[in-house]
């Protein structure tokens, strides 16, 4: 990747699966030279702010993000878009690589797999809704202990911090519980478990990630593969990306660099 991005001479984007390889990469990226910075959901707004502008207007040269960096963020002049790990499904991958030769740029976008991509998707999915028990029993420490922050939360249940944010913005979007400030909790609004919901969700992230999964091992034309992910009835080869030209991203590196970067 560090030579991928010493390699092109407009600004790009290097997409990672979570905040801590974001932070990681941008760092090493940095100590090799290169203008990067970490674009992610634990970078403070204002911040986030001074990124765009700066790779907006050429003074930066790659953002190393997580999927903070959405919808929303517009640069025409994008040569390159690099995932270090596969989004955990087609829809994200497509409005992510699609950042990339907006404008009168020839961009490339290339996807790395990683081993630990399979854990990172098991683990969102594991924050997306838990087991019946254990929102019931969030639910109930919430009616009877009243009001409470994430952190008392975390002390009368047994889930971690982050799986009980995330649980209690579904629970919110529900009408289950409303927010206070930083206090949390249980609205009259009667709510019931749709363990039949829930079940399709699960099955629909697991039928996205098996997308991918054929993604990274067609012989197909890339392209055309994702727009048939999106239904589009007009997908066909797109005569560019490698299984249409035979032409392969080189994978040696050198044992020095890697050795670096270990």
């Amino acid at each position: 990747i560090a030579s991928w991005v010493a390699a092109h001479d407009g600004p790009g984007l290097v997409y990672c699966l979570t905040v801590s390889e974001a932070e990681r990469v941008a760092e090493f990226l940095a100590s090799a030279g290169a203008s990067a910075r970490a674009y992610t959901g634990a970078t403070p707004a204002p911040e986030r702010e001074q990124i765009e502008a700066a790779l907006d207007d050429g003074s930066l040269g790659c953002v190393v993000a997580t999927s903070a960096l959405g919808m929303g963020y517009d640069n025409p002049r994008l040569s390159y878009v690099i995932h270090l790990g596969s989004p955990s499904s087609p829809i994200a991958y497509y409005q992510q690589v699609g950042r990339a030769g907006r404008g009168a740029v020839e961009a490339e976008v290339v996807l790395v797999p990683t081993p630990t991509e399979g854990d990172i998707w098991a683990y969102f999915d594991s924050t997306s809704m838990p087991p019946a028990s254990v929102v019931d029993e969030v639910l109930g420490v919430l009616e009877a202990a009243g009001p409470s922050t994430v952190a008392e939360l975390e002390g009368m249940v047994n889930q971690r911090r982050g799986r009980l944010e995330a649980l209690l913005k579904i629970l919110d979007v529900d009408g289950a519980v409303d927010r206070d400030g930083s206090k949390w909790l249980r609205t009259a609004l009667p709510w019931s478990y749709d363990t039949e919901r829930y079940a399709q969700l699960a099955a629909s992230r697991k039928a996205e990630q098996g997308a991918m999964r054929e993604y990274q091992r067609t012989d197909r034309c890339r392209l055309q593969f994702l727009r048939e992910q999106l239904d589009d009835a007009g997908a066909e080869p797109c005569g560019r990306c490698d299984n249409c030209t035979g032409r392969r991203v080189a994978t040696e590196i050198d044992e020095s660099s890697a050795a670096a970067a270990r």
